[in-house]
């Protein structure tokens, strides 16, 4: 027996005091509009200006996706680059992705082709074209399930479908997509003897209703994290500049300037914490350069590793080599922020004790993280004297054991 099946008297209840079919019935009548304004034949031969969302129409293809149709699923307020090109009223002028191309005419051909071929994946159930679509995640969702409300979710955020699934009684970890995700989700719904009556727009509204959303909940961050993500360019094409660790302020500069630490100050793992898709890249960007670094030694170049995809305990996020063949730990911290000569981060115990106990182990800061131009600083044995004019140590946490007696 599903979770689902256990929930028979909440959905009558549910039909009777918080569902409106006048409701359902406006919702669907704007989906069916919009496919009549937007068929998939016509969508290569859209014009620009009824495509954008920016101008001060009401009509165009993306308004209407994401405002008229807000009641429909929500793809997360503002970030209209995540349509891939957009009018910017602040400069008056056509704004776009890079990763769509680099005239406008050849980004939105390519928005057009992507969206085109989208729809007709979406009626084959291709999910490897599904996946690959440069479309971000939820405007891909939004659009498949707009053109087919039966087969696809109309939850996008991956936080939400990922709290759903907890709350369904199965476990997100196994899950390689959202689209699979989505999929689990909507055969739970066809498995139960009322839900399976019920539209996708009326489902996902009693999960809502049922179960909530999950706690401290951030559409705005889960939105935008995902749009930086896909905003970010191809790995291969980045080109890491690598800086002096000698730039770093010393103890006594740092001294001097102690009043000013916080106005410029680059905090890595404080920010990093909230978003591990600045740490992923940042580890991405290391993992390259040392490949890169050592090109001339093929046989070290293939044993680079980026071992923190295995076990995060190790204390250690990438293993290289010297050029003699010697092994190098490698912990990375990582920022949007450009280069300051001063800042803080992070280090946990284990990273403190591996960084004491193994004798070739470094830290490299990786700035400008999103950028396609980085900026490294390298720093080998960052905890021993060598370093002690550049590096300090400050406790901020510390863990604290209790017991308590029988009689407490």
């Amino acid at each position: 027996m599903s979770i689902l099946d256990e929930l028979f008297k909440e959905m009558n209840i549910f039909n009777e005091k918080y569902y409106s079919e006048a409701e359902y019935v406006k919702q669907d009548q704007l989906r069916e509009a919009f496919i009549t304004d937007f068929p998939l034949e016509s969508i290569k031969n859209i014009p620009l200006d009824k495509y954008v969302i920016g101008y001060n129409r009401s009509d165009s293809f993306c308004y209407k996706l994401e405002i008229t149709l807000s009641g429909t699923g929500y793809i997360g307020a503002g970030y209209s680059d995540k349509f891939g090109i957009y009018w910017s009223k602040d400069d008056n002028t056509y704004k776009w992705a890079k990763k769509y191309g680099v005239t406008q005419e050849e980004v939105y051909e390519k928005v057009l082709e992507e969206i085109s071929h989208l729809i007709e994946a979406g009626g084959n159930y291709d999910s490897n074209f599904i996946e690959k679509c440069l479309l971000p995640p939820t405007v891909r969702g939004k659009i498949l399930s707009t053109y087919y409300p039966e087969r696809y979710l109309n939850i996008f955020s991956n936080r939400h479908l990922d709290f759903f699934l907890t709350q369904l009684g199965s476990n997100s970890a196994k899950f390689n997509s959202v689209l699979e995700k989505q999929h689990f989700i909507l055969l739970e719904k066809k498995k139960n003897v009322i839900t399976e009556q019920w539209s996708i727009y009326k489902y996902s509204k009693f999960l809502y209703s049922f179960f909530g959303s999950p706690t401290n909940d951030s559409d705005k961050d889960d939105y935008q994290s995902e749009y930086n993500q896909n905003e970010m360019c191809e790995i291969e094409t980045v080109q890491v500049e690598l800086l002096d660790k000698n730039l770093l302020t010393s103890s006594g500069e740092r001294e001097r300037s102690n009043n000013n630490r916080n106005n410029g100050d680059v905090d890595f793992l404080e920010k990093n914490r909230q978003n591990t898709i600045t740490g992923n890249r940042g580890e991405e960007i290391v993992l390259k350069y040392e490949k890169d670094r050592l090109k001339s030694n093929k046989n070290l170049q293939q044993q680079v590793e980026r071992k923190s995809l295995k076990d995060h305990k190790l204390g250690y996020d990438i293993l290289s080599f010297d050029n003699d063949g010697s092994k190098r730990y490698i912990e990375v911290k990582s920022t949007v922020q450009s280069f300051n000569s001063e800042g803080s981060l992070y280090i946990s115990k284990n990273e403190l004790e591996k960084a004491r106990e193994l004798a070739n182990f470094w830290i490299y800061l990786v700035f400008d993280a999103r950028s396609e131009n980085p900026k490294l600083v390298c720093i080998p044995s960052p905890f021993t004297d060598k370093n002690e004019d550049r590096i300090s140590l400050e406790p901020i946490s510390f863990k604290a054991h209790y017991a308590f007696g029988e009689g407490v």
